[in-house]
């Protein structure tokens, strides 16, 4: 599953939606996305007159990625919401 399946799911469903807002872990548990325990996961919601720009975390450029930033990497994990 991937974010943007989740996104599209929680929209016409108020009892996803709530959960991802309240516990998003848990929902990306359950739909096999393993977001890192001590990673804070924020839900915002656009609306018609707020609009959210997320800006991904600057890239390493010391070197190489660690084998956890390349897993999270390929799993999707801080690669920003895709619609």
């Amino acid at each position: 599953m991937s974010y943007s399946q989740i996104v599209a799911r929680a929209w016409p469903d108020a009892a996803i939606k709530s959960r991802l807002g309240a516990e998003p872990q848990a929902v990306f548990a359950v739909d096999g996305i393993d977001a890192p325990a001590d990673m804070s996961v924020t839900e915002l919601e656009d609306t018609t007159e707020t609009t959210h720009i997320v800006l991904p975390a600057a890239w390493q450029t010391s070197g190489e990625l660690s084998n956890d930033a390349l897993a999270r990497i390929a799993g999707g994990a801080g690669i920003g919401t895709c619609y």
